[in-house]
């Protein structure tokens, strides 16, 4: 049982991480949940009055779960934004919270499909300018690229020695990518604010 007026006993900062994994479902396989959480952002965080919304994001999540239920496939789309995040959420020894790691990861997925010629860099600006507007994270903590490269190699969800990036190519649209050059990887952190030496 889900019930939306929960929220309303939240803080904030634990509502717009809610707002992220919204987003990031209308970025897998919403596109209009992704126009309306643009529309809505301004309206402020009183996010439980958006059970429309909040159902179709989770329809999102059921439908792909119930198609790859031994996640053997489609169900790594919901790591959109994780790859990156878990290293994030890891180096800053949690203090960062989920919905803000996965923001950032987000961006930077976005950004990295950008560098490898799979998605225009409209979609990369128009993914962080909704993060922001809901008051997300959008640039890297100053950790160092190589460290944030390091922890993502750690991270649960990968796949033997590849690591899997979710990297959206439009928005409804996020393709798995297990051989992205780690140069790439680096070089959209640093230009996100990570340092580039250790």
């Amino acid at each position: 049982m889900i019930d939306p007026a929960v929220l309303a006993t939240l803080p904030t900062e634990e509502v717009r991480c809610g707002v992220a994994e919204m987003i990031k479902h209308g970025i897998i396989g919403d596109p209009d949940l992704f126009v309306e959480l643009e529309t809505i952002a301004d309206y402020g965080l009183k996010i439980e009055d958006y059970k429309l919304q909040i159902a179709r994001a989770l329809r999102v999540k059921i439908d792909i779960v119930e198609g790859d239920p031994f996640e053997e496939g489609a169900r790594a789309l919901l790591n959109l934004g994780h790859t990156v995040g878990h290293a994030l959420e890891r180096l800053s020894g949690f203090k960062l919270r989920h919905g803000e790691a996965v923001s950032i990861g987000m961006v930077a997925e976005a950004r990295i499909a950008v560098e490898l010629g799979r998605a225009d860099r409209t979609l990369a600006e128009r993914i962080e300018t909704v993060l922001a507007a809901w008051g997300l994270p959008v640039r890297s903590p100053p950790f160092a690229a190589a460290a944030i490269w390091e922890a993502m190699a750690h991270d649960k969800k990968r796949r033997g020695r590849a690591l899997r990036f979710a990297l959206p190519y439009a928005i409804g649209a996020v393709e798995i990518i297990d051989d992205v050059p780690s140069e790439v990887v680096k070089s959209v952190l640093h230009s996100m604010g990570a340092r580039s030496s250790k």
